[in-house]
């Protein structure tokens, strides 16, 4: 693509020392940013204040959204990952592509130890989670970055329920999966009502079809 609008994709480096542990930017990466750039007017005019990614990985989903929005609007970032290596690694690439003084990376697990400050504060929310299905959960740390257990949704299965006390009002959820997953089950979970879910991306690469599904934060029920 050669339109002014066009985004790169961040430069990055993963050394040797990542290798083993960090996932390398891939297919499903690169569906995520498509989406995410398809909807930048959209995340403009939301005005996000806090943009959280869980399981930040090499960190260029984070260092893609920050060249994606700014200078339109300013916000924070924050990124976690319970990988410390994919900690410094998201710093690194934040580095390299001169934001790293305006992302705040924290080893620990999704969001658990933000709680209960960020209760319905975070403004736009991504994540990468391990998908893969396995018949064990992650056993080791090479393992952390795509093992999802018998469903492939160990870990999104513990976040979906939270997502309602996490996002704002108007607040997205941008999450990858596979049709192995149950798309069916994950686009029809809402919240006790307070989501609403839908498709917003997919992509067939060889023996994965890779989805991208976009959960909305609907406003307070009045009593």
């Amino acid at each position: 693509m050669t339109s002014n609008n066009y985004t790169p994709t961040p430069s990055y480096s993963l050394g040797s020392s990542y290798s083993s542990s960090i996932y390398d930017p891939s297919n499903d990466t690169f569906l995520m940013m498509d989406v995410l750039e398809k909807h930048k007017n959209d995340l403009i005019n939301m005005k996000p204040l806090i943009v959280f990614e869980i399981g930040s990985g090499s960190g260029v989903i984070t260092a893609f959204l920050r060249n994606l929005l700014e200078p339109a609007i300013n916000f924070i970032s924050f990124t976690s990952d319970i990988n410390f290596n994919a900690c410094r690694c998201t710093q690194e690439t934040c580095s390299i592509n001169k934001n790293e003084k305006k992302v705040d990376s924290i080893c620990c697990d999704t969001v658990k130890p933000f709680f209960p400050r960020i209760c319905n504060k975070i403004d736009l929310l991504i994540f990468n989670p391990p998908y893969v299905l396995t018949e064990d959960t992650p056993r080791c740390e090479e393992e952390l970055c795509y093992a999802g257990g018998p469903n492939g949704r160990h870990v999104l299965d513990g976040l979906l329920p939270k997502l309602k006390d996490i996002l704002s009002v108007g607040g997205r959820f941008y999450v990858i999966a596979i049709k192995e997953n149950d798309i069916e089950y994950l686009v029809n979970f809402n919240g006790d009502g307070h989501l609403e879910c839908s498709v917003v991306g997919n992509r067939i690469r060889g023996c994965e079809n890779l989805f991208v599904l976009m959960y909305k934060r609907l406003p307070l029920l009045s009593k």
